[in-house]
């Protein structure tokens, strides 16, 4: 960064940027100060203390819409708030609250702010949250740690020694935290079971459990889980993570579709690769900025034209426009007509037009097995409802004629009768 008083970032952990003022914030941990920077990377100020005390090893940044700035300022126990001209305002430490443990220690890595000034922070792996006076007002979407059919069978004929041994299996973790514009906060865990969740206000996680990004396999065939160290969603509601593991991005949609998967991978080789992804953030125009804290860089990942389109495609269907999301998913597949995803939403699509026999058929291109079925299931009670007067005018013909050829064989017979009796009595 030119201008800038230190050779270089040293261990940066965190990113923001300010889409109203077009400002980048990286917490500089290493060097216990917030640079400010413009989206060109010119230097505007440097933060390195509030309150009269010098901050130590920063952690993360948050702006809210008025533009007041939070950062958890970590290595002090603290969040401090700053005005828009980075003047002292407030400090939040640790809650006196008698249901905290006495043992827990404030540890602030990640910060949030709702749009009522509510505020969320990471701490030792745990969603809290504390109101604008910094009084402690519970923790969020507690995570879990599944279901096990090894432990529930170990748990079911194993000996008291052997449940005490094995003990508890550990909760999962939160790896990282997101307030997004939407009003809720997405977060990555280290949950196999459903990497990332997105938590009202309450504390509901709305997300379905799944698994997200790819295993990796060493020469052994060990296996190796994505380590989801961060995660942004834009304006349109594209949920970016970025794998430690791989140094691979994923991109979904709001309802877990994997829209692409993008980067080149972990290593030091080439310039473009990533060493230590650290932090994720986006602009106003959907670029993606990667902090490294392995190189002190910022890496930028801008969408293609296809990407936009999908990215267009998926917002105007959420937003209802489903003219113009048609109109784009048929622009997706001039330019990859295998694209699952784009014959799906193509599906949604004729799915909300009641076109079911349309629907069917893309769906059936994208492999998607459910809607396909419901798809069917709305054809075929059309179809129950558009010929059930012809089937029962057809079945009571059916069964006219029945009764009268009943009727006509039953007279038949007993001619037959008639006839043979008076053969018999001229014997």
């Amino acid at each position: 960064v030119e201008g800038y008083e230190f050779s270089t970032f040293k261990e940066p952990k965190g990113m923001y940027i300010d889409n109203q003022a077009d400002r980048l914030f990286v917490a500089d941990t290493g060097n216990n100060c917030v640079a400010v920077l413009d989206l060109k990377g010119s230097l505007i100020t440097v933060i390195k203390e509030a309150g009269g005390t010098a901050l130590k090893g920063p952690e993360d940044i948050f702006v809210t819409a008025e533009g007041e700035i939070f950062i958890a300022d970590t290595g002090n126990y603290r969040i401090i708030r700053l005005d828009t001209d980075y003047a002292f305002l407030q400090e939040y430490r640790k809650p006196t609250d008698s249901s905290l443990d006495s043992n827990f220690t404030f540890t602030p890595n990640k910060v949030g702010v709702s749009n009522i000034g509510m505020i969320y922070t990471l701490a030792q792996d745990s969603l809290m949250t504390l109101d604008s006076e910094g009084n402690f007002k519970g923790y969020l979407g507690e995570t879990k740690s599944g279901f096990s059919l090894k432990r529930l069978l170990i748990r079911l004929f194993a000996s008291d020694e052997q449940l005490e041994w094995i003990g508890e299996q550990p909760r999962s973790t939160y790896l990282s935290m997101y307030m997004a514009g939407d009003g809720f906060i997405y977060a990555t865990t280290n949950d196999t079971g459903g990497q990332i969740s997105k938590i009202t206000s309450v504390g509901e996680n709305i997300y379905k459990r799944m698994y997200f990004g790819e295993s990796s396999y060493n020469n052994q065939g060990n296996q190796t889980n994505p380590n989801f160290v961060d995660i942004t969603v834009d304006r349109q509601g594209m949920i970016t993570i970025v794998d430690t593991n791989t140094g691979m991005l994923y991109q979904y949609d709001q309802e877990g579709n994997n829209i692409c998967i993008f980067g080149s991978g972990k290593g030091t080789d080439k310039e473009e690769q990533l060493s230590l992804p650290s932090a994720l953030e986006h602009d106003s125009e959907g670029n993606i900025y990667v902090l490294d804290a392995g190189t002190s860089m910022i890496h930028i990942y801008s969408p293609t034209d296809f990407i936009r389109s999908v990215h267009e495609a998926i917002y105007t269907y959420s937003e209802g426009d489903y003219d113009a999301s048609e109109a784009a998913w048929n622009q997706v597949l001039d330019s990859n007509a295998n694209y699952a995803l784009a014959h799906k939403g193509l599906g949604n699509i004729y799915y909300k037009h009641q076109d079911w026999e349309a629907s069917m058929k893309e769906y059936e291109t994208a492999n998607y097995r459910q809607g396909y079925s419901k798809a069917f299931e709305k054809a075929r009670t059309d179809f129950s409802a558009l010929y059930f007067g012809l089937v029962v005018l057809g079945g009571a013909a059916v069964l006219a004629v029945l009764i009268l050829i009943v009727k006509y064989t039953k007279r038949l017979a007993d001619h037959i009768n008639d006839v043979m009796l008076g053969l018999k009595k001229r014997r």
